[in-house]
């Protein structure tokens, strides 16, 4: 018996949307509802936390691009993950599920660029007197841009109704789902080892051997204080995001999970990359204001 055809028959307790699915299909949904809601309750926690440096921020600086971009971030990332949650995890009875998917889409779109920027702003910051890199690394960028655009196109056809009732659920995944992830992991790869050894080789004080270099490298020893802020506040958005980035993948791409919960990781992937990009674009920018 087919998905669908097991999702047209009457069920025990027709208030019960999930009685319209296999018992294994309907425990799948609810470990994905759990995940997510879970993912989008700490990104709450989290925006609630931040809004006094959030304040601050305001008060002290005027009003920029990057901080456009900042708010931007914001807006997005918890537009993706509401109404994500809303489709997937039938939290609600809805009108029109492809309507919010679409919603969902968009946002995404939105949200994984602009988070990517975030990272862009710290690299063309150290390479203020390069502008050939500068100009690849916005290359960089317009790639991860490029294939986040085509993620409302995919979203086309992938929701329906969940039986008779107002509730919906996604189909199976789409592998091409998988390729903003991948861009992103070697845009954040190549940006985090680019941003790295410029510190390390460029700013080192003491550094003047490749043994003291590597160190500088790894753990920021004898470099100035804004510059192994720099290279340490990276390193952990660097292994966050692109952990989240390749989970992502193999989650869309491994045929051996479940269809249901084969995004799993999309809602909390995004939630930490935000997290991260957001509190170390606060961390910096209150370093400054202090230092100020």
């Amino acid at each position: 018996m087919s998905f669908v055809e097991s999702a047209n028959i009457a069920p025990p307790n027709p208030l019960t949307p999930l009685a319209f699915l296999p018992v294994d299909v309907g425990i799948e949904i609810l470990a994905q509802r759990i995940f997510t809601t879970a993912a989008l309750g700490a990104w709450i926690w989290d925006f609630l936390s931040s809004i006094p440096d959030d304040i601050t921020l305001i008060t002290e600086n005027h009003f920029s691009t990057t901080y456009a971009v900042y708010v931007l971030s914001r807006i997005s990332t918890i537009g993706f993950m509401f109404s994500t949650v809303i489709v997937s995890s039938q939290v609600t009875a809805v009108q029109h599920c492809e309507t919010i998917l679409m919603v969902s889409g968009i946002m995404f779109t939105f949200a994984l660029p602009s988070n990517a920027l975030l990272f862009l702003f710290r690299a063309v910051a150290v390479f203020g007197d390069m502008p050939w890199v500068r100009y690849f690394f916005c290359v960089l960028w317009l790639a991860v841009l490029g294939t986040s655009i085509v993620i409302p196109v995919d979203f086309i056809g992938y929701a329906m109704d969940l039986g008779p009732t107002k509730y919906c659920i996604t189909k199976t995944s789409r592998q091409t789902l998988s390729i903003p992830s991948v861009f992103l992991a070697v845009y954040d790869t190549i940006l985090y080892l680019g941003i790295s050894l410029r510190l390390s080789l460029g700013y080192g004080i003491f550094n003047t051997t490749w043994r003291g270099r590597l160190k500088a490298f790894m753990s920021g020893e004898g470099l100035g204080h804004i510059s192994r802020h720099l290279l340490q506040s990276g390193q952990q958005y660097f292994l966050i995001a692109v952990a989240t980035s390749i989970l992502s993948t193999i989650d869309i791409l491994d045929m051996s999970i479940p269809p249901t919960v084969r995004s799993i990781f999309a809602v909390p992937g995004i939630a930490i990359m935000n997290a991260m990009a957001t509190r170390i674009h606060r961390n910096t920018k209150l370093g400054f204001i202090k230092d100020s």
